[in-house]
């Protein structure tokens, strides 16, 4: 029966390549690669989770993620689509996947910051709620209002002329900036 210790290594390297916090396992000159009881030929690629791993003479190593729809993202790399935001990348020794909504009232702007150690808590994403959006002033889409620095209403007249950096739905309105032209 295995101890305590031995018990207690064994859930902490599962966990490790369930996370795949280490993204080679070294041995040089091996023929083949191991991995949950699974042997892998030289060059095979297979696929736990969303991680993507291949196996070479140093062991495996993950190489990229895999999404959903079966697309293959290498690691490093970024898509964004459909207002879903898709990341692999990798931090210190571990590699991460992080799948996120982005682009829509309440969540993430679109726009991917670089991964730092700072950002990769948060999958490196801008954190930014409010859309901005260049509006002539008169033609604001419906129910959107324009507040001074006070947080007062900017009464829009017709012949009333410049341009509003920023907009935002009542209930999330930061003052916006006005230019003149």
């Amino acid at each position: 029966m295995p101890s305590q210790r031995q018990l207690l290594a064994l859930i902490i390297a599962l966990v490790a390549v369930a996370e795949g916090a280490h993204h080679h396992h070294h041995r040089k000159g091996r023929k083949h690669c191991t991995m949950n009881g699974e042997k892998h030929a030289l060059g095979e690629e297979w696929t736990v989770g969303h991680l993507h791993y291949k196996c070479n003479s140093d062991g495996f190593e993950i190489i990229g993620c895999m999404l959903s729809s079966g697309k293959l993202l290498q690691v490093g790399h970024d898509l964004v689509k459909d207002n879903t935001a898709f990341r692999c990348f990798r931090s210190g020794e571990s590699t991460y996947y992080r799948e996120y909504t982005c682009g829509v009232v309440d969540m993430p702007s679109c726009i991917l910051e670089p991964i730092t150690d700072e950002t990769s808590g948060i999958g490196g994403f801008r954190p930014q709620i409010v859309k901005k959006m260049p509006v002539v002033i008169g033609h604001l889409p419906r129910g959107w209002t324009i507040l001074d620095n006070h947080g007062k209403r900017v009464k829009v007249a017709p012949d009333t002329t410049g341009i509003i950096s920023e907009a935002s739905p009542p209930g999330i309105a930061p003052p916006p900036e006005f230019s003149t032209q």
